[in-house]
């Protein structure tokens, strides 16, 4: 963690110590930066961020203090750190070392600009004023025109080019982490921020040259450097908003593929930042992006805007000749439109270009109508039914326990349910099922922990992996981050974990947004929910059965394998003639439901935590948990115990050979 890091997370109430604490939780005093006289105009925030309603200043205690002091970002840092008494630390010296390296270069660069500031100011439309602003140069090496990239402090942390003797005209420089990655990078990011504290209104557009034309004629603008916008780029947008009412105009180039670009747009909105309003400008025919717009001197802000469900809603017609073919995506579209006045807006607009009653539009938008073809692909011939038994095997897990291996196996489109009592260990061993899932078998995870939070099921997960005690992992993380970090890049991102209190509802949807934006270019395998107990809306039977129904259509429908967790009733694990009363499927919390809708249901509990053993009988089970097979419908062999035993000192939990195997309670 580098000194700027570390700053960001310095209470910034303990650096303006006058901000006082209001009833809202927000600590409020008159604005430092620019020294109005209102007493509650400069807000800190429970997210250790700034806000002054006043003059609009805004961001983290480095921004803080560049605003107040009217200071580079580098002078900033030095006098935080010297005030917090922290070290400039060797990554903080390496970065700014580099920044200053750029610094030299784009010197240079702008040296040279007269060999293409005709080309800048007539073909490109920019004035001198401008030229300079951004600091555009010339590199006589590249035979290119060079655009200085800075961040939201004001740093340069890269270069774009715009060739003209080279088969690609634009080019961004190499990603270098933590100045610059293209995906998380936003250009004239320093400079929309800047604006927006005179304006309502960001502008978002695909080129270097669009963003400058924009801003020369006042606007807010940014741009992504990538192919397309991604989900770093919304977040970043959403934190350099803040709190402010600020609406987001999508700007793609008018060349007749907006739509690809303006549906993943819409979905990172309503995904990372929902409480934005998105709209989309519709360039005039004749000219291609905001940079032929400036150069006929036409007015960027006078450009139609529409939102951006309408706007999609007029390209699939205008895109789209079949009108069945325009039904189809019109209903996909306005299925994931909420807002009823924007509906209502395309349903006449659709009555106009239908030439239908304005009421049929509005009944067919209301409805979700299948088309022939969806419903005659539901059924199957005999014939393709087996083809598909006999591909089944692509769907088959496994658990990465050999002995339950020989005897069962996980399967998409099923459930497994996992069952036990309270406090013996069900999360511990569905973690190191999940781990055997995307480590060796590279499966895509989704794990719904609603009961543990996100940060308790890593330190599970990192305890295992690198085989320490739970207890101290923290710190072993600390001392080794590479060994750390070497097993967190080997799992990546197949393993997603969410650690909110869901619905089942909630899940399916949170489904259906991940596998259209984390897990785009392989399918999701596996689906994990611990536990079936905790989910939201689920307190009485009737609720219980009626989600316990609900996991089957979750699992075909996303063709998963959906693995529960569920809770043993105390009952479940008492002491009756001398032995442990093994666990049954009606056992389960729900289940009559639960277990008709399971494929497979493992039993798991800890003969220790049996109420009324002996000292001697607990000391004899010490860290054993029992499995039995409770159900299963391809069961391979007649086996259905198992035991497995914890290593504190790893914190794995191994199955035990069957020779090794106790079968006594004393």
């Amino acid at each position: 963690m580098s000194v700027v890091d570390v700053l960001r997370q310095k209470p910034m109430v303990e650096y303006i110590p006058e901000a006082i604490r209001k009833s809202d939780r927000t600590y409020r005093c008159c604005c430092p930066v620019h020294g109005g006289d209102n007493e509650t105009s400069f807000a800190i925030f429970d997210d250790n961020k700034f806000y002054c309603f006043a003059c609009h200043a805004s961001g983290d205690i480095i921004n803080y203090k560049m605003e107040k002091d009217n200071i580079p970002f580098a002078i900033a840092v030095k006098e935080l750190a010297n005030d917090f008494s922290l070290p400039l630390d060797d990554d903080y010296i390496q970065e700014q070392n580099l920044v200053d390296k750029k610094e030299l270069q784009s010197k240079a660069y702008e040296n040279k600009v007269d060999s293409v500031i005709e080309y800048l100011m007539q073909s490109r439309g920019f004035s001198e004023e401008t030229v300079k602003k951004f600091r555009l140069g010339y590199s006589e090496k590249s035979k290119a025109v060079t655009i200085p990239m800075f961040d939201e402090y004001g740093r340069l942390v890269c270069f774009g080019y715009r060739y003209f003797e080279n088969k690609v005209k634009y080019k961004n420089g190499k990603n270098n982490p933590p100045l610059f990655e293209k995906g998380k990078y936003l250009y004239g990011i320093n400079f929309a921020i800047e604006r927006l504290k005179q304006s309502d209104t960001l502008y978002v557009c695909e080129g270097y040259f669009d963003m400058i034309s924009a801003d020369e004629q006042g606007l807010a603008c940014v741009a992504y450097c990538g192919i397309t916008l991604t989900a770093d780029h919304v977040k970043l947008i959403k934190q350099i908003i803040g709190r402010r009412e600020i609406k987001i105009v999508l700007v793609p180039d008018n060349d007749n593929r907006a739509d690809k670009f303006i549906n993943r747009a819409k979905e990172l909105f309503r995904t990372h930042a929902s409480n934005l309003l998105v709209e989309v400008m519709q360039i005039e025919d004749g000219y291609k992006d905001l940079n032929e717009l400036h150069v006929a001197k036409k007015s960027i802000s006078e450009q139609v805007v529409k939102d951006v469900n309408y706007f999609l809603a007029e390209f699939i017609l205008k895109q789209n000749k079949g009108l069945d073919v325009q039904k189809k995506k019109i209903m996909e579209l306005v299925s994931t439109v909420k807002d009823p006045l924007i509906k209502l807006s395309i349903a006449e607009y659709l009555s106009t270009q239908w030439k239908k009653p304005l009421d049929v539009i509005k009944e067919f938008l209301s409805v979700k109508e299948e088309s022939i073809d969806e419903v005659l692909n539901e059924f199957s011939s005999l014939a393709n039914a087996t083809s598909s038994l006999i591909t089944e095997e692509n769907n088959e897990l496994n658990t990465g326990y050999e002995e339950l291996d020989g005897a069962i196996n996980l399967y998409k489109k099923q459930i497994t349910t996992i069952a036990a009592p309270s406090n013996t260990g069900k999360t511990d061993f569905l973690i190191e099922l999940l781990l055997n899932l995307s480590i060796v078998q590279q499966k895509r995870i989704l794990f719904f922990s609603l009961e543990m939070s996100k940060e308790d099921v890593s330190e599970i997960i990192l305890a295992k992996l690198l085989q320490q005690p739970r207890w101290k992992i923290k710190q072993f993380i600390l001392e080794h981050p590479l060994e750390a970090n070497n097993y967190i890049n080997k799992i990546g991102t197949r393993l997603q974990i969410n650690d909110k209190v869901l619905s089942l509802a909630d899940i399916d949807e949170r489904i259906k947004i991940a596998k259209t934006n984390i897990f785009v270019d392989e399918p999701l395998d596996v689906v994990a929910i611990d536990h079936f107990g905790l989910l939201r809306n689920n307190t009485t039977v009737e609720q219980q059965s009626k989600n316990a129904d609900g996991l089957i259509p979750l699992a075909k429908n996303h063709n998963v394998c959906l693995i529960i967790l569920a809770q043993l009733n105390k009952a479940s694990q008492v002491i009756e003639k001398g032995r442990i009363r093994e666990p049954m499927q009606t056992d389960i919390s729900g289940s009559a439901s639960l277990g008709n809708a399971s494929t497979t249901i493992l039993g798991l509990w800890r003969p220790e935590k049996t109420p009324g053993m002996s000292e001697i009988s607990k000391e004899n089970w010490k860290n054993i948990t029992r499995l039995k097979i409770l159900k299963h419908r391809k069961l391979k062999r007649d086996k259905l115990y198992f035991q497995l035993t914890y290593n504190t000192d790893t914190s794995r939990l191994v199955m035990l050979k069957e020779q090794e195997e106790r079968s006594e309670l004393d």
